[in-house]
């Protein structure tokens, strides 16, 4: 099943080929304008654009424009009442081709035309793209460090074919590009770079989308293979940090809640299937402190979790992964010298500007409508004990929302291993000492996570 957006403002044509596409499976949008088309686009992710020739308000060739700017995977093709009518505006194939457009579709014809190109091609929305021999040039370039994010050289995937430009950062500012988009991804580059010290590749923040959701497919796939790949902890945590860094640095846009979906679903298969954890856990000793690592560890665990308590559905475990992301997002709303600090380290008055982050976090997610109540709770309560000695309002036992105190007992465990540099079974071990801490969290969360890494409850 494909996502297939129609931009046309010819209702017949439009409907015919909606008509003749829907008994395949596929899910049809059709829209009138250009700016229509961008905007949705934009919210939703596409495989297939059916461009208009006639398309007003944005042109089809501001359409073009847009999508190759922002780097957007999909199968483009053109719709024409004739060949002649793109000669007129001296249009040909190589210029098409230059403006991202795979193939043409002419008059009456054109419907059976596309309907048999979708039976007999299936690309993947990751298609190769052409590129244009100056763009084969690697110069040193000038680009504030601030534009790029990065990933570990040996936790990128090769062999297939780059989504985006990816640099080398060969000093404070100054950037080289040594793959670009639509070039062959090879392992045999990749290693090579590594053995000559190249520990990061950056790419341009406004890739980090693409990247998530390139990732998210990437994993799904090895998913439903049943194989089990030796850095698939890490794979998962790189969508993590990536997904954390766009909603902290872009804001909760639409399409944020799908892409917290695939990371719920990835991430329990990755952990239902794979009875090495807790060794691979070990590999995360050294815990990077930043707040992305963080939420990693906090979705993962509260994951563990779920996967032993009976009562969790699908659903339900979408919207503890997505509150377990943003359960930290109103510490975006103090002064960033406190978000930095332990918090038993800061003063009284410190700490009461701390305490307000689970409600201020709140606040930003009401004012979302892509965010359901579910995680919203989460939110707010993610610092409750059962105890009642939690923030910002002292809830006690049944008073918390039962979602709430799995992601609270994750964010305590993960906060633990991360301070003592402990692997996850040495900090159950001291977890399980602590009898002060015991009595604040939910007996029935904890036994859930000493299954998940023990097999005993």
């Amino acid at each position: 099943m494909k996502s297939i957006l129609i931009c046309s403002p010819d209702d017949k044509w439009a409907s015919e080929l909606a008509e003749k596409l829907k008994p395949q499976g596929h899910v049809i949008s059709h829209v009138k304008s250009g700016k229509d088309c961008q905007q949705l686009l934009y919210q939703k992710n596409q495989d297939y654009l059916f461009l208009d020739l006639k398309t007003s308000n944005h042109s089809c060739f501001e359409v073009l424009k847009y999508v190759k700017l922002n780097h957007i995977p999909l199968d483009v093709s053109l719709y024409a009442p004739n060949a002649e009518a793109l000669r007129t505006l001296e249009i040909d194939d190589v210029l098409l081709k230059r403006l991202g457009v795979n193939q043409s579709f002419y008059g009456t014809a054109s419907i059976p035309k596309i309907v048999l190109h979708l039976t007999q091609n299936d690309p993947s929305r990751w298609r190769k793209v052409g590129q244009d021999d100056s763009q084969n040039q690697s110069t040193e370039k000038k680009i504030p460090d601030q534009n790029f994010t990065r990933i570990k050289i040996n936790d990128t995937i090769g062999g297939g074919v780059a989504i985006f430009d990816h640099y080398i950062r060969l000093a404070p500012n100054s950037y080289v590009k040594i793959l670009h988009q639509g070039a062959c991804f090879e392992k045999e580059r990749l290693s090579k770079f590594a053995k000559d010290g190249v520990e990061h590749l950056y790419f341009l923040n406004q890739d980090r989308k693409i990247y998530i959701n390139y990732m998210n497919d990437v994993v799904k796939r090895i998913n439903e293979s049943g194989k089990l790949h030796p850095n698939m902890v890490h794979l998962v945590k790189n969508i993590t940090d990536k997904y954390i860094e766009e909603v902290y640095t872009s804001g909760i846009k639409p399409g944020i809640i799908e892409e917290a979906k695939e990371i719920s679903s990835n991430m329990y298969h990755m952990i239902s299937k794979d009875e090495q954890l807790a060794r691979k856990m070990d590999e995360f000793k050294e815990f990077d402190p930043s707040i992305y690592s963080h939420c990693f560890l906090v979705s993962f665990f509260s994951m563990v979790i779920c996967k032993n308590l009976t009562w969790v559905s699908a659903k339900t475990r979408e919207s503890i992964v997505t509150g377990a992301l943003l359960h930290d997002i109103g510490l975006l709303q103090i002064p960033v010298a406190l978000r930095d600090k332990n918090y038993l380290e800061l003063n009284p008055a410190q700490k009461k500007i701390y305490e307000q982050h689970p409600s201020l976090g709140h606040e930003m997610l009401l004012k979302s409508t892509v965010v359901n109540d579910q995680v919203r709770q989460i939110v707010l309560q993610h610092h409750e004990h059962v105890s009642g000695t939690g923030y910002p309002n002292a809830l006690t036992g049944l008073k918390i929302y039962p979602l709430a105190k799995i992601v609270s007992f994750a964010d305590y465990f993960s906060e633990l291993l991360t301070t003592q540099k402990l692997t996850p079974l040495e900090g159950l071990k001291v977890f399980l000492s602590q009898k002060e801490k015991l009595i604040n969290y939910d007996s029935e969360v904890i036994r859930a996570l000493v299954a998940g890494f023990t097999g005993k409850i």
